[in-house]
């Protein structure tokens, strides 16, 4: 299967910016096999901006719909470790804080779910020496192949071993522990 991508990634784009941005709209009134939405990695810090995501998120789901597209939703990764020394639980709360909204927002909308946030976890917990962002928040160019490998695996079905594999200065095993995480959670 080929892909004919269009992709529209503006740096820390919230739902509401995106709603308001005239760019956007004339993206979303095209059809399209299918929307990937991303919200801003602060989405979830503090309650209002969590609402935001959830009524700016609704009103995009439902614009493309309108127009014939389906949507899926990425889940988003948590800050890294550096970013809440002091307080360790604090990013497993906000990790179980990310996970839920996402979840919650594709019930509500019946979305489908990329689950780039859980991947990471789950790598990061089997590769500690991979660098998945370059500064707790941003990824890597690790972190971000292995957000594509994520969503071609759902968009494809397929193994991403042979990605993986390709990732430079990623040893075997960590390459095997990345394209089995994937491959077992998307």
């Amino acid at each position: 299967v080929r892909w004919d991508v269009t992709a529209l990634a503006k740096p820390a784009a919230s739902f509401e910016s995106h709603w308001n941005d005239a760019e956007v709209h004339a993206l979303l009134a095209r059809k399209w096999d299918l929307v990937i939405l991303q919200a801003e990695s602060g989405a979830q810090f503090g309650d209002e901006n969590n609402q935001r995501f959830h009524r700016f998120g609704q009103r995009l789901v439902q614009e493309a719909r309108a127009h014939g597209s389906h949507v899926a939703l990425v889940v988003g990764w948590v800050y890294g470790k550096h970013s809440f020394e002091g307080s360790p639980r604090s990013r497993e709360r906000m990790q179980t804080k990310i996970q839920t909204q996402h979840r919650y927002f594709a019930e509500d909308n019946g979305v489908d779910l990329i689950n780039v946030g859980r991947v990471w976890a789950e790598i990061e917990s089997r590769c500690p020496t991979l660098r998945l962002t370059v500064d707790d928040n941003h990824p890597s160019v690790i972190g971000s192949s292995i957000e594509a490998m994520a969503i071609y695996r759902y968009l494809s079905g397929g193994s991403v071993f042979a990605s993986a594999s390709r990732l430079e200065g990623v040893r075997a095993s960590d390459a095997h522990a990345v394209s089995d995480e994937i491959e077992k959670l998307i």
